[in-house]
């Protein structure tokens, strides 16, 4: 099961910090996070692949409709990985970042700020 996300402010620079959903899949732990958030420019998305095969990270609009993909490739169970992106070009608003493998779904939402 997924715990979910918590965040935690940083009293020096008062932006907010996710820390990683960590879960137990199969035989795998689960780990997903992303910094800064909220974001304006260099992000870095990171996760442990909870199990072999494809996986992948898109982004979508409060809409619902797919903005971009961050990652798409075969993924190794139990490996770390970890995707930089710019949101620089990004319109100001919410955003929400799913993972996603042949096993499971999360998503956590991310603000882009100008």
């Amino acid at each position: 099961m997924i715990s979910g996300y918590s965040l935690k402010t940083d009293e020096t620079t008062n932006q907010e910090e996710q820390t990683p959903v960590v879960s137990n899949i199969g035989h795998a732990e689960f780990s997903f996070s992303y910094f800064p958030n909220p974001s304006k420019g260099t992000t870095m998305a990171t996760f442990v692949a909870p199990s072999s095969g494809m996986a992948s990270l898109e982004v979508y609009n409060l809409a619902g409709q797919h903005m971009t993909t961050l990652f798409n490739a075969s993924v190794s169970e139990g490996n770390g990985y970890n995707v930089e992106f710019n949101t620089s070009t990004w319109s100001a608003g919410m955003y929400f970042i799913r993972f996603t493998d042949g096993h499971l779904t999360t998503s956590g939402k991310l603000t882009v700020i100008k």
